[in-house]
């Protein structure tokens, strides 16, 4: 998490509105539109600049497939690495909601097939139905 934060802060700290295809920390951009006019030329947005997006969703807030395409699923969220946290993300024909705040973690999805692993237990995941989850 800490190499994300520095990584991708970086670019964040200098004026990027999305994620650069090659962003070397010590080269000096003015902002995000000087991507392409710095002795290259690289695109500003590139669909491997979603991968961020991806390992938040994977390794940060835990959001796996159990099986083909998201059927069944997993969701496992690193708790203590964030003070709070909003997401939303998608699952096969469904989406899964997470809001973490105050030490209570409160998870909604409109699919069945899901598992909730957090405070040491296991929760499933019913369409509809909001699974409430106090403690890290």
């Amino acid at each position: 998490m800490d190499t994300l934060k520095s990584y991708l802060g970086g670019m964040l700290e200098r004026g990027a509105d999305t994620f650069w295809e090659e962003y070397k920390p010590e080269r000096r951009r003015k902002s995000s539109t000087a991507c392409t006019g710095i002795n290259t030329a690289r695109a500003c947005a590139m669909p491997g600049g979603t991968s961020p997006i991806y390992l938040l969703g994977r390794y940060c807030m835990g959001v796996r497939p159990t099986g083909t395409a998201y059927e069944t699923f997993a969701v496992e969220p690193q708790l203590g690495l964030f003070d709070s946290f909003s997401c939303s993300f998608p699952v096969n024909e469904g989406t899964v909601w997470m809001d973490w705040k105050d030490g209570v973690l409160d998870v909604y999805t409109d699919k069945d097939g899901g598992v909730l692993k957090a405070a040491g237990k296991e929760y499933t995941l019913e369409r509809g139905k909001h699974v409430v989850v106090k403690g890290r």
